[in-house]
């Protein structure tokens, strides 16, 4: 699997349609299946509440910093936020990394 570099990352943030976007459709897809409000995670990540809709209607990505505190609070691995992987287990993803 391929590592998400920073150059990438660039590319993914200057990505015009970003609603459609990896991490915009999977962040609105975790909000609905845990059913957590836009409030909880923005207290629980220490941002503004619109910084999350900015998120996850695709107008704005978070920092690095706040990409690891989604994927903990949500208990996925970064890579699934990034649209790098399907899978939402870390000990899948380590396991497909060893083959």
């Amino acid at each position: 699997m391929q590592q998400f570099t920073t150059e990438r990352m660039c590319l993914y943030m200057s990505d015009k349609d970003n609603y459609h976007s990896p991490f915009s459709r999977r962040l609105r897809l975790l909000f609905d299946e845990t059913r957590t409000s836009q409030a909880a995670l923005a207290e629980h990540i220490g941002v503004s509440r619109q910084a999350i809709s900015q998120w996850s209607n695709g107008n704005t990505t978070p920092d690095c910093y706040n990409f690891k505190k989604l994927a903990d609070y949500f208990n996925v691995p970064l890579e699934y936020l990034y649209g790098e992987t399907d899978s939402r287990s870390q000990e899948n993803i380590r396991l497909v990394n060893e083959l």
